[in-house]
């Protein structure tokens, strides 16, 4: 799921026209808590996404995440995928749900799923309900693959019947050994997560639903899949139209992001406590009219928290004005930043010209060449010595 959100993160820049795929309320649950949504097509038809492709401002992370979902998914995100939509009802982790529009193969998709560490699946009405292990971290993903190949070639040589048989041996001769043997066994299997169905301490797994042709949902459980799926089909309450989740989206956003009721997180411990002191935060970024702009908006729960952000937000541009003074070439990236807070709200409005963001791009990509191009002259220096 990682890989896959990841390039679909990253391809916004390099695709191609296609159909807007803005924000449907009628997609996400009406207790929801929070929401992200991306319009992958809506993003495609802005100049600012164009310069981009005109620049290449390409990456080899962004290829490499884009052939990876082609190779495994059959998806070819840079025309396939037409928006994204993040949703959860609590602030627990791994409790959100991942509604990924896109045009896909059916049969690619499962047969790829079902290639997944500790496959499972169940149905739920008329559903599919394709459940695997994510492992956590390189080392548990390795690990766990090599379990699931060496569970492949013991279930093609048949090991499970003679161990069978020298196992009744062996009990027969010697009942304690034989139960000593089994229990080690057992054990072994436990701490290596074995085919049996076992998983690891920190695994995740993951549980996805095929919905026609056109839309697939992701969640951390069954539960979490299935509910989506009954809002999906018009059987649960869906979010308002005015919901202060949805608010008022500017024209061009091609993503936006809110949440409501913050202050559960002083439930949940390493919880941002600047977060626990907000009740309702808007983020809304997007192209109009060759420009670019950032747009929040941020109501805490006592004035005085959101003046101290303000001074914070104050203070960042500020440093973008010295940064921006800083060289000759360099644009003044503060020049549509607007602040302003009424009792308890904040507003930001940010607009930069595409030209302007391209050109910033450019800048950050050399520095970050001329950063590899050293850091890879230090490591050869540090090898002759």
């Amino acid at each position: 799921m990682k890989k896959l959100m990841l390039a679909g993160l990253l391809v916004l820049g390099f695709g191609t026209l296609g159909y807007a795929a803005p924000l449907e309320p009628g997609q996400v649950a009406a207790d929801a808590k929070w929401l992200v949504h991306i319009d992958v097509d809506g993003w495609r038809n802005t100049p600012l996404a164009e310069k981009i492709r005109e620049q290449k401002l390409d990456n080899r992370r962004s290829r490499r995440a884009l052939n990876f979902v082609r190779k495994h998914f059959g998806l070819d995100l840079q025309k396939d995928l037409h928006g994204m939509t993040m949703y959860g009802k609590s602030y627990q982790p791994h409790t959100g749900v991942l509604l990924i529009s896109a045009d896909f193969n059916r049969d690619r998709i499962e047969k790829s799923m079902e290639k997944a560490p500790m496959y499972r699946k169940s149905e739920h009405g008329d559903y599919t309900l394709h459940s695997w292990v994510m492992p956590h971290g390189k080392k548990a993903q390795k690990a766990r693959q090599k379990d699931a190949d060496k569970a492949e070639k013991r279930k093609d040589k048949q090991d499970a019947k003679e161990d069978q048989a020298a196992a009744a041996q062996t009990t027969e001769s010697d009942p304690d050994k034989g139960d000593q043997d089994k229990g080690d066994r057992e054990k072994k299997d436990r701490k290596r997560g074995n085919d049996k169905g076992e998983e690891r301490t920190h695994d995740h797994r993951a549980v996805a639903a095929l919905r026609g042709t056109n839309l697939i949902v992701l969640a951390g459980t069954e539960e979490a899949v299935k509910a989506a799926l009954d809002v999906l089909d018009g059987k649960g309450q869906t979010l308002a139209a005015d919901s202060p989740l949805v608010g008022e989206i500017p024209p061009g956003t091609v993503m936006h992001g809110a949440a409501i009721d913050l202050a559960g997180l002083k439930e949940h411990e390493h919880a941002f406590p600047i977060l626990q002191q907000l009740q309702l935060v808007q983020v809304n970024i997007g192209h109009h009219e060759n420009m670019a702009f950032v747009r929040e908006r941020i109501e805490a729960e006592k004035p005085e928290v959101a003046e101290n952000l303000q001074k914070v937000s104050e203070g960042f541009k500020a440093m973008l004005q010295l940064m921006s003074s800083g060289e000759a070439d360099r644009p003044d990236f503060t020049k549509g930043l607007e602040i302003s807070r009424e009792q308890n709200t904040l507003n930001i409005d940010w607009q930069l010209e595409s030209d302007t963001i391209v050109r910033l791009a450019e800048k950050l990509m050399e520095r970050s060449d001329e950063w590899r191009l050293r850091r890879g002259k230090q490591l050869k220096g540090k090898d002759k010595n």
